[in-house]
């Protein structure tokens, strides 16, 4: 009676065991890298064709037959990039990243100081991708020679939003694990941070196999056990 009850309680223990083996719970996966370019508010000045070195960013002016003066926010094209290889996560992130998990966001902070009116033409965006008005990222700043901070999701602009695979193609390609970035021509641009978050639910992992079938095998030899058990008693 007693190797009845024993023999049960290991069949119900090796079914729990098997149960919770085989059910283990998704997860929820997120990642984020992020990379931040620090200029400066008051670059120095130079004329034209000299490019001015701001912090991260580097600025050379666009109209030079109307404004010489490099560095005062005016007529200037101002470029920097976001170095995400400086994110201790970006080789976990590039491994996920080309295995085919998707960019679910990618947050673009950007302070500037508009320093004519002619800001509302202004256009920013990422360098051989696409570039966007100002105005599409945020409301128009109301005062000149002022801070001005706003924050926009790339994938999330209200006429031309960015197409996820795109943000990846510049990320990996080229400047491997850099995405070069561009401001067009009304404002200094003072610092910008842009982040990457990819979102990934992980399958649940079954326990490999040689452990059932080390549980069955064991599970069969105790039914053998105890037919013989049975049959000695019955002779």
């Amino acid at each position: 009676m007693s190797f009845t009850k024993n023999t049960t309680w290991i069949v119900v223990t090796a079914a729990s065991i098997l149960g919770t083996g085989l059910a283990n719970p998704a997860e929820t996966y997120a990642l984020t890298l992020t990379a931040t370019a620090q200029c400066s508010a008051t670059p120095s000045a130079a004329l034209y064709p000299t490019r001015v070195i701001n912090g991260d960013c580097q600025i050379k002016q666009v109209i030079p037959t109307q404004n010489p003066i490099v560095g005062n926010g005016i007529d200037e094209a101002t470029f920097w990039d976001f170095d995400f290889t400086q994110d201790p996560n970006y080789f976990l992130f590039s491994a996920l990243a080309q295995a085919g998990n998707v960019l679910e966001s990618a947050v673009l902070s950007l302070e500037i100081i508009p320093k004519t009116a002619l800001v509302a033409t202004d256009l920013l965006g990422i360098v051989d991708v696409q570039s966007n008005l100002l105005s599409e990222y945020t409301s128009l700043p109301g005062t000149l020679n002022e801070p001005f901070t706003f924050t926009q999701d790339l994938l999330s602009l209200p006429l031309n939003p960015y197409q996820p695979q795109s943000i990846l193609a510049s990320l990996f390609s080229g400047q491997n694990g850099k995405i070069p970035f561009r401001y067009d021509d009304d404002a200094i641009v003072v610092s910008s941070t842009l982040s990457l978050t990819i979102d990934e639910s992980i399958a649940p992992v079954p326990e490999p196999t040689s452990t059932l079938g080390y549980l069955l095998l064991g599970l069969g030899g105790l039914g053998t056990l105890w037919n013989r058990k049975k049959m000695a008693k019955n002779a």
